[in-house]
């Protein structure tokens, strides 16, 4: 029998809402409750129960009635709307970016622009996670809980693409980086190695599309998850590496570094401080939430931060690819939008 996302509740009040032994079920209780053993809720000889839980921390006092909140629900109601207003934000963002580009005539679907619109995307995903899960803690009903969290719900969808549209995102920035250092190359030593890098972001591109995807179909959302993890800790580790490569070549010893070197450097430390805040948060959540189940107020804080720093990490892409186009628009602005147009990274590349 395949796996079915919870029993009914019809099904677990027979049982006596014992739920070790619903062993079919991906989650073994029904709708707006969790599975954990509580003797101040009743439990006996190691036995686990359902509970009303779930991420909204919901109350036992109406037990089996878990369509109220508890003192505590305000917590994960106001880190969820955090949450959606940063996610929106950095949508909102990005298209008042496209919005000026395409005023000034100056969008082009080149490097930046498709990092811009990857990171967009991430994002989005992450408002629809977000606004989904907290229009079910406000609502705290039954069909609102399996929309979001059943199989092939809001929540697996949307986390899914949220990381493969932030790992494609964050492969473009080395091609944009390049561009960059090109200016202090030789025209043909800067083609040949912007073909060759190209290429290889390219092919990893495309690798970590289809390996994704294919994750997705045979092992599930969840190891998909993992894989973007990866992927992100493999990008953490090259982005610091080689934006110390771009500062020694662009910034001569003893001067003062240029904006785009400094715009690069900001962007790598808050990039790598969030990641790290990520790993960290998953790696609680993962503490806290034994095999056996636990009491969501042991891990509700750790997930709310997960997304909030996922949520970050895109705002970091839209403010650092904003940084670069300040010289561009402040340019076309001054200028009444007469000067010559050119690519954004090519321009990019200039201000260095």
């Amino acid at each position: 029998m395949s796996l079915s996302f919870a029993p009914s509740y019809e099904e677990s009040k027979a049982l006596n809402f014992t739920c070790s032994s619903l062993e079919d079920y991906q989650n073994p209780c029904p709708s707006l409750f969790e599975c954990w053993y509580d003797e101040d809720l009743g439990d006996t000889n190691n036995t686990a129960t359902c509970h009303c839980g779930t991420i909204a921390i919901l109350s036992n006092e109406h037990w089996p009635d878990c369509s109220h909140p508890s003192g505590t629900t305000w917590l994960p109601r106001l880190m969820g709307a955090a949450n959606v207003i940063t996610f929106a934000f950095s949508v909102g963002w990005a298209f008042y970016i496209v919005f000026q580009l395409h005023k000034l005539k100056q969008l082009s679907f080149n490097d930046i622009t498709q990092c811009l619109t990857f990171t967009s995307l991430s994002s989005f995903f992450g408002l629809v996670h977000q606004s989904s899960e907290l229009i079910y803690m406000f609502s705290l009903t039954v069909s609102s809980h399996k929309s979001h969290y059943g199989m092939g719900g809001v929540a697996q969808i949307s986390l899914t693409c949220l990381g493969l549209f932030l790992v494609l995102a964050d492969l473009k920035l080395p091609l944009l980086w390049l561009s960059i250092a090109s200016s202090s190359m030789n025209k043909v030593d800067a083609e040949r190695k912007k073909k060759r890098v190209g290429q290889i972001v390219k092919g990893c591109g495309i690798f970590f599309f289809f390996t994704f995807l294919a994750i997705v179909i045979v092992s599930g959302t969840s190891t998909a998850g993992m894989y973007s993890l990866f992927w992100i800790l493999i990008i953490m580790v090259a982005f610091n590496v080689g934006s110390r490569k771009l500062r020694n070549q662009l910034a001569k010893p003893g001067e003062e570094p240029s904006k785009t070197v400094k715009d690069i450097m900001t962007y790598v430390k808050r990039f790598t401080c969030w990641e790290i805040a990520y790993i960290v948060c998953i790696t609680m959540f993962i503490m806290n939430t034994p095999e056996g189940g636990t009491n969501p107020s042991k891990w509700q804080v750790w997930a709310s931060l997960i997304y909030f720093a996922l949520a970050q990490v895109n705002l970091c892409n839209v403010t650092y690819i904003r940084r670069t186009l300040d010289k561009k628009l402040a340019k076309f602005k001054k200028n009444g939008n007469k000067v010559i147009p050119t690519t954004v990274v090519s321009s990019t590349s200039s201000t260095s």
